[in-house]
């Protein structure tokens, strides 16, 4: 017999009902004591029904379902799902207990090896249907194949692919276990799926079908497969995918597009509608761009902006496609979803730099998500290494440009980078999207730029792509190349929670050395850390040291002939610390949102939407304004665009040997005025949105990426003193 989408078997005793109340009332305490002892280890699977996942998962409700297969009794509980976050809670059960969780880590020695699907819609139905041939593999122990997708996706059949023949299966929600598969096995199956949650996961509309960010597609442990894929739509629309399109043809009035993906992934995606699309070929390799509402201009300027950003990253390793894109849809929300040939946004992405640095975290390196969000953590630390090392201007001034400083809350004592899955809830995202990425560029002080390359190059290299990556993968690349220990800073940073609580600061100078002593109120930590020496005639060195302890002091000890008159202690802001406010130096992105504009009439079209004005006059007090205009048409920047550095004549800028046309790039500063008071001075034109960093002043290019500057280190405020 063939059991198809749900089989619910009716036993005495049943809990399915009890559980079901529990679950729809989300009674963490009630679904407790259905729970029989031992019935998992870890983190409890039922907290996450009260708090849901780190992107929301659960908040449309829960319930149980129940059923039978390879023998046993399963409880499922079961949600909407959408990607990158929790799945569903898999049970089995005696009928009186819950007497085994089953992790979706689980995998019971199955993956799947490819997928080759055909997919078609039904716009009206909201409706899509899958084919998926898929081949399987297995390897230790004998265990039961489970799968999963999505609960909206309900399998008709499962056909063994030789003889066609029909197997049995039972689905739970949308977990399908698969009775009696055996290593090697190929099965075709057929599945369909109403499409509608947008905003959250996939949504079909009239005039759009849009699946990233859905289940759409079997997957074991999340685990990553390559697959080919076959798309039927309507024929005036453009189907968006992964990898690499073989082709696109019409057939009957329907528009079908393949595609290979065959660098094996977890997340999938597939968009299509009547795009619009532009298409530029710049050093050789395609960039493209779909979109329904973004104007064409716009849609060049964004080819235009990626390939710097992947050449950058091809010091990791080598891209692995023909071409990159975006697609921008406003159905997809306020968001973006990395598909490594592609991005999805929801907005105009401009220099973004995160989501193309999933190709390298999440693509050439899968994660599952089921553990932490590691690779969130490196795509943001890698838009700070794109910042910093881009072959663009002057490397020693960007590399100061662009430190990330970290934005510390208190989610960072939810858990320890390293098991901090979505499970946990919304502090997932905040350890993943930043205290991660923060912890990284400690580590990239810590063992060097060049080590710290060398370390991503090598894990790409070793990690098998059948596997996600974790942490602990990325720590056995780190301690063969850093040449030294470095098992104390992944047990410091990576495997413990929270962040040091920094009482306040003493400084003195005593036999050669500024020292510098902070209390630290929970536990003992290692920091290495930068230290700002300041002397008497106006010299500064910065130099790196690591504490030692001394009671519940931390003691930093800097070598110094002679005296400073300054310590600064992080000057650069980047050891995962809460920052006082007096810690924020002199910068653009600072500075200006106190600042009113003031735009010279001849140059109106100079920095559009950059710093924000009344209209009022200019007078001879220039303090507090931002002043956008030439020097040669308006007095006032005469004297601040000589305090600056910058010469101007006509539409050229230069500036220390840098010259930039102000048609098609220009220069920004935060300049100091007696008395303490400041002003900011702007000239130039911009096709792109102003990426300059922490800097106080800047030099910039056409798409307002940053070429020279000045960023200034923190010399008062908290955590400096005086001697």
């Amino acid at each position: 017999m063939v059991l198809t989408a749900l089989t619910l078997l009716i036993w005495r005793p049943s809990i399915r009902e009890e559980l079901n109340s529990l679950a729809v009332h989300r009674d963490v305490s009630g679904l407790m004591k259905y729970a029989a002892p031992g019935s998992w280890s870890g983190r409890n699977p039922f907290t996450v029904i009260k708090t849901n996942g780190a992107y929301e998962t659960g908040k449309f409700g829960w319930t149980a379902l129940e059923g039978e297969a390879n023998g046993k009794r399963y409880i499922v509980l079961s949600t909407p799902l959408t990607s990158e976050d929790i799945g569903e809670r898999l049970f089995e059960t005696d009928g009186d207990k819950l007497t085994k969780y089953i992790d979706e880590r689980e995998d019971f020695g199955w993956r799947i090896e490819s997928h080759s699907m055909s997919v078609s819609f039904d716009i009206p139905g909201k409706k899509v249907k899958v084919n998926d041939r898929l081949r399987f593999r297995h390897t230790g122990e004998e265990g039961p194949l489970i799968f999963r997708m999505g609960p909206n996706y309900v399998v008709q059949s499962i056909q063994e692919a030789k003889g066609l023949e029909k197997v049995p299966f039972t689905q739970l929600g949308g977990i399908v276990f698969l009775p009696d598969a055996k290593d090697g096995q190929t099965f075709i199956v057929t599945y369909e799926g109403t499409v509608d949650k947008p905003n959250y996961a996939g949504s079909i509309t009239p005039s759009e079908a849009m699946l990233t960010n859905d289940y759409w597609y079997p997957m074991i442990a999340r685990k990553p497969s390559p697959y080919g894929i076959t798309v039927f739509g309507p024929e005036d629309w453009t189907v968006v995918a992964q990898g690499e399109m073989v082709g696109t043809r019409t057939q009957f009035g329907t528009r079908v597009t393949s595609y290979r993906m065959d660098l094996p992934c977890t997340y999938w995606s597939l968009n299509v509608a009547p795009y619009k699309k532009v298409e530029n070929t710049i050093d050789g390799r395609k960039f493209r761009v779909w979109s329904k509402t973004t104007p064409e201009p716009r849609m060049n300027l964004q080819t235009e902006l990626y390939p710097l950003i992947l050449k950058t990253y091809e010091k990791f390793a080598k891209f692995p496609f023909s071409g990159y894109g975006a697609c921008i849809t406003p159905l997809y929300g306020g968001g973006a979803l990395e598909a490594y040939s592609f991005a999805t946004y929801g907005y105009y992405p401009g220099e973004d730099s995160h989501e193309p640095a999933h190709t390298w975290w999440g693509g050439l390196i899968n994660n599952t998500y089921l553990n932490s969000l590691w690779n969130e953590s490196f795509a943001d630390w890698s838009g700070g290494f794109y910042g910093r090392n881009a072959e663009l201007g002057n490397k020693a001034e960007r590399g100061l440009a662009f430190i990330q400083t970290p934005d510390v809350n208190e989610d960072y004592d939810a858990a320890p980078l390293n098991d901090s899955p979505p499970d946990i809830g919304p502090a997932s995202t905040t350890l993943g999207y930043g205290k991660g990425a923060f912890v990284l560029q400690m580590l990239e002080q810590e063992i060097g730029p060049e080590k710290m390359l060398k370390a991503c190059q090598e894990w790409i290299k070793r990690q098998d792509p059948t596997r996600g990556g974790e942490w602990e993968d990325f720590e056995v690349v780190v301690q063969d190349v850093a040449g030294k220990d470095v098992k104390w800073f992944f047990d410091e940073w990576v495997r413990r929670p929270g962040y040091p609580r920094l009482g306040e600061m003493t400084a003195s100078y005593k036999q050669g050395n500024a020292v510098i002593s902070i209390p630290i109120s929970n536990g003992k930590w290692k920091i290495t850390a930068d230290v700002l020496l300041k002397y008497k005639d106006g010299r500064q060195a910065i130099m790196t040291a690591t504490n030692e302890v001394v009671g519940n002091k931390h003691v930093w000890k800097v070598p110094s002939k002679e005296k400073p008159v300054l310590v600064s202690f992080d000057p650069w802001r980047r050891v995962v610390r809460k920052f006082e406010s007096s810690e924020e130096p002199t910068s653009i992105s600072r500075d200006l949102r106190s600042m009113n504009r003031y735009t010279a009439p001849a140059q109106q079209d100079w920095l559009k939407g950059i710093g924000r004005g009344d209209g009022s006059a200019l007078g001879s007090d220039v303090a507090g304004r931002f002043i956008v205009g030439s020097p040669e048409t308006l007095r006032q920047m005469a004297p601040l665009c000589t305090k600056a550095g910058f010469a101007v004549k006509g539409n050229a800028l230069t500036y220390k040997g840098t010259s930039v046309d102000l048609t098609k790039g220009g220069a920004i500063a935060v300049i100091d005025l007696p008395g303490g008071k400041k002003c900011a001075i702007g000239l130039g034109q911009i096709r792109g949105s102003l990426n300059i960093g922490r800097a106080r002043l800047a030099v910039f290019d056409e798409y307002g990426r940053f070429l020279r500057g000045v960023t200034d280190p923190k010399t008062s405020g908290a955590y400096t003193a005086k001697l």
